[in-house]
């Protein structure tokens, strides 16, 4: 009975609303995992595979899904290594040159070095294709202060980047080195950038590579939110450092009270840089009753963009997009009706994601979150973690605007410890876990079809395209009782249509937002769905 009023609601929702009911996902064989704690990445396809790397329980395995039915034709464990008797550590796994590339580590206690070594496997039967090679040895101060390891690729996956972060205490320097490689494992360059702690609070971050084996970071000073910069090592000049701060002076606004924030960057369908973020500014709250100033807040007004040429680092595009009323008013809330005032965006939407348009043009989205954990004076414990609105943004390939649109999302996770007993966000009381597992079926998924950005993500099936003030949006709560909602916006005119699929259980799993993969626009969209041991791949169509 309880199945049948559910999709008896979710029916009676798409009729009376006019939601659009667009094809679903299409899913694959369902499968079952030997270990509840299944965690996939997928990191490729072709024309047949997929390829995914996971941590099932405490052991690493590359997977090979068929692309019909997305049935298993590959599961095999990473075997742990041992070099010169030393057991090495996964540091990451890459799909290029249609082979798995494996990444392992360790570090010498003796000569206190840490090495990185690579070796590659078969797709099809995960067999280990000659020796690991070693890549290189860096002197660290002791193991734990080896820092961390990334690895990225290349788009056409001919160039791969590691980077090595770590500190060195006895020097107050922070160094960030970096090895390209092609996928011969030859070293095509190396460097180091050095610097010094009592400088900056400082950090690196959204590595990558072009084609050519530029690579790029964004640099990020922490004690002031003003300064960003962008660097490059460029191939096509023998390597040579470029860097360039990102302010609002740069943008040719007034800097005042105005920063720039959430800021990211990618290179678009022109192979130009672009970097894209939010136009913020500290807004006065008025005055007490005691009359002394209430505390400035920091409210979103619109978004930058700014495109560089890659090769020259020219200036080609900067652009402030100052958002409209009508738009900002998307996001009233209860109490801005109540009072007939507009409303104001907070400075909250900290997940910023762009998706390259083949125009040339860009979509940028932001996720609304924050979360916040604090003991009250009896010591009980209390979290809060909000996953909310997405703000969407379409932009040309001159930066212009062309239209912007709130999709109103509320996926929460609570709990408050009161001596022995828990109270969580699924309801439930007494001597209990709060279930961490629920998070990893928030955010949503994005991608671009010919037409449409689309938006998916799990829901409260109470909810409708209607929904607007936040505190009315209802969370999603119970997994058993979501819906995944799809949104398809059009490119050309920004017209929102949403489509509500069953709950997850009739699919035998629930839609997990943060497992997607899309090569670029008009490339198939993968999804994936879990459920305790059971599993699936989808396609959506």
């Amino acid at each position: 009975m309880k199945k049948i009023a559910t999709l008896l609601m979710a029916s009676l929702l798409i009729a009376n609303l006019g939601f659009s009911q667009y094809e679903k996902i299409d899913w694959g064989k369902l499968l079952k995992s030997n270990k509840k704690s299944y965690y996939p990445v997928i990191i490729g396809d072709d024309e047949k595979s997929i390829y995914v790397t996971a941590e099932v329980g405490k052991e690493n395995v590359v997977e090979t899904y068929s692309k019909g039915n997305f049935s298993l034709e590959l599961s095999k464990i990473i075997t742990p290594q041992k070099i010169d008797k030393k057991k090495t550590t996964l540091e990451k796994v890459v799909f290029v040159d249609h082979k798995y590339f494996v990444f392992i580590s360790y570090f010498d206690k003796k000569t206190k070095l840490s090495n990185m070594f690579v070796y590659k496997m078969d797709p099809k039967t995960g067999d280990k294709i000659g020796k690991e090679v070693k890549l290189f040895a860096i002197a660290v101060e002791k193991k734990k202060r080896q820092g961390g390891f990334n690895v990225v690729t290349s788009k056409d996956k001919s160039k791969i980047l590691i980077n090595q972060y770590a500190y060195y205490k006895k020097q107050k320097v922070y160094k960030d080195i970096y090895r390209l490689l092609d996928t011969d494992l030859n070293v095509l360059t190396k460097k180091t950038e050095t610097i010094k702690k009592s400088d900056i609070e400082y950090k690196s971050y959204y590595h990558k590579i072009d084609n050519d084996g530029t690579f790029y970071f964004l640099k990020e000073y922490k004690g002031d939110g003003n300064k960003f910069y962008i660097v490059s090592y460029d191939a096509n000049k023998d390597y040579e450092k470029w860097e360039e701060e990102v302010t609002m002076d740069k943008m040719d606004a007034k800097s005042g009270n105005s920063i720039v924030s959430g800021v990211t960057y990618t290179l678009n369908a022109n192979d130009e840089i672009v970097m894209c973020g939010y136009y913020s500014e500290r807004v006065s709250q008025g005055t007490k009753k005691n009359g002394k100033a209430k505390k400035e807040k920091m409210e979103i007004l619109g978004s930058f963009y700014l495109a560089l040429d890659k090769n020259s680092k020219e200036v080609k595009i900067k652009k402030i997009n100052r958002f409209d009323q009508d738009f900002i008013n998307q996001f009233k809330t209860a109490k801005d009706v109540k009072k007939d005032k507009d409303a104001k965006v907070p400075n909250q939407f900290s997940s910023i994601e762009l998706i390259p348009k083949a125009d040339g043009g860009m979509i940028m989205i932001g996720e609304l979150y924050f979360m916040y954990h604090y003991y009250d004076n009896d010591g009980n414990a209390h979290h809060y973690e909000l996953f909310g609105d997405l703000m969407v943004l379409n932009l040309d390939k001159d930066g212009n605007l062309l239209w912007a649109n709130r999709i109103p999302k509320k996926q929460v996770f609570w709990y408050n410890f009161k001596g022995a007993v828990v109270v969580a966000s699924t309801g439930v009381s007494g001597i209990v876990v709060p279930n961490w597992r629920t998070v990893q079926y928030f955010s949503y998924q994005a991608a671009l079809d010919g037409d449409n950005v689309i938006i998916l993500f799990n829901d409260n099936p109470k909810n409708t395209i209607t929904s607007n003030d936040l505190d009315k949006t209802k969370s999603l709560t119970k997994l058993k009782k979501s819906v995944i909602t799809r949104y398809n916006i059009n490119l050309k005119t920004g017209k929102k249509e949403e489509s509500l699929f069953m709950a997850g259980k009739d699919y035998e799993v629930y839609f997990k937002p943060m497992v997607s993969y899309q090569k670029e626009q008009g490339s198939d969209i993968y999804t994936f769905g879990i459920n305790g041991k059971k599993y699936k791949y989808g396609i959506l169509k």
